[in-house]
């Protein structure tokens, strides 16, 4: 049974590896089914009163519903 592989990347000068600004450069995947990934994205909105649905790291940094939710997902 084939698994859905989600990617994602997160860098400063984003495509740009070789710019000498960019301290760091994070590539990170999850293997999960597409209807497990919707149903966490959903709770994670609504349990933690968010007010976007995608999920972006540096949205959820910036406030305390959002750092809880970065907690919960990470358990």
């Amino acid at each position: 049974m084939p698994l859905t592989v989600y990617c994602d990347e997160s860098g400063f000068t984003g495509n740009q590896l070789s710019n000498r600004d960019q301290r760091y450069f994070a590539y990170a995947s999850v293997a999960i089914e597409p209807q497990r990934g919707d149903e966490l994205v959903a709770q994670t909105v609504r349990d933690f009163k968010l007010r976007w649905s995608e999920l972006k790291c540096s949205r959820l940094l910036k406030n305390s519903p959002g750092r809880n939710a970065l907690t919960w997902l990470g358990r």
